[in-house]
This record gives C-alpha cells, sequence and structure tokens, in this order.
C-alpha cells in the first residue's frame, strides 16, 4: 500500500510516482478561523443508507442539496485546502482518505460512507483506488462556483 496522508496535514507521494506535497506552516490565526463560536467544524465520515448512484442522489435531494457526479483516479492527492461552501461526499466505490488538518485526524471512507465537510475545513485528499462519488452542494451557485481555495487565504 502506498504512503498515506501525513500527520503534519500534507499528503505524501504514493507508489505511482506522485509529486509530495508539502505541509504548509500554518497560523495561529488560522486555526481559530476553523472552530466557530468554541465547535471544532472539521471532517466527518458517517455510515450512509445507500448502495446506488440513484439512491446517493435521492439522498442528496431529500437534504435539500444539489448534486453532482465526481471521481478521482488512483493515486490522485489534493493539496490542503478549503471550500467556501459546506459539501457531503457521498462515496459510491473506492476508497477516499480525509484528511483533517485541525484535528490531525485521517478519516479513510468506503462505498457507502458519507464525508461531511463543513465550509473553512483546512483538509486535504488523496484516493488509494479509483473513486466515485456524489457530491451535495448547499446551493446550485456552490457547486457551479466550486474551486479549492489556498490555506494562506482562509480567514482574509
Amino acid at each position: 500500500m502506498g504512503q498515506g496522508i501525513s500527520t503534519e496535514g500534507a499528503l505524501e507521494g504514493t507508489d505511482q510516482g506522485q509529486k509530495t506535497v508539502k505541509s504548509a506552516c500554518f497560523s495561529v490565526r488560522l486555526m481559530f478561523s476553523i472552530v466557530k463560536q468554541g465547535v471544532n467544524v472539521g471532517v466527518t465520515v458517517e455510515r450512509g443508507d445507500f448502495l446506488t448512484r440513484e439512491e446517493a442522489t435521492a439522498m442528496v435531494v431529500a437534504a435539500g442539496l444539489h448534486s453532482r457526479d465526481g471521481a478521482m483516479e488512483s493515486g490522485d492527492l489534493e493539496d490542503v485546502h478549503w471550500h467556501k461552501t459546506s459539501l457531503k461526499i457521498y462515496l459510491l466505490s473506492g476508497t477516499f482518505e480525509t484528511k483533517d488538518v485541525v484535528s490531525d485526524q485521517l478519516l479513510p471512507a468506503g462505498p457507502g460512507d458519507i464525508i461531511s465537510i463543513p465550509e473553512g475545513t483546512l483538509h486535504a485528499a488523496r484516493c488509494p483506488d479509483p473513486t466515485t462519488y456524489v457530491v451535495g452542494f448547499e446551493s446550485e451557485e456552490a457547486m457551479k462556483n466550486f474551486r479549492p481555495e489556498a490555506p494562506e487565504t482562509l480567514g482574509n
């Protein structure tokens, strides 16, 4: 098995020769911006009640979210980043590893799991296997304008 996500909040290279993503130094100001009113709003993984894309999409719609299909190839890496909107990832196949930078937790997820990433949460991700999923966004605008934000812009 390739290397996982490091304890410093960055992703390490994989056996496929992916580049090594070096951890950034985050200021205390950034860390405190992740905690809202004394409650840690970090990444969570929970077991969902779906087996198919159709069932996952129905759950997204029932939750009042907007759905979009997604996929990552084996070994795909994401740098440490954050989003301006909350999102939920409904995993259909493969393995998804999310690193919550503030709590320093590695959260693995598999088919049938739901990954919740609150807005403004520093995290990184990688997929050891090819992975498919449905993403639930707060609004259609959030879905259309979705992109990772650089860690140094958090709190600005």
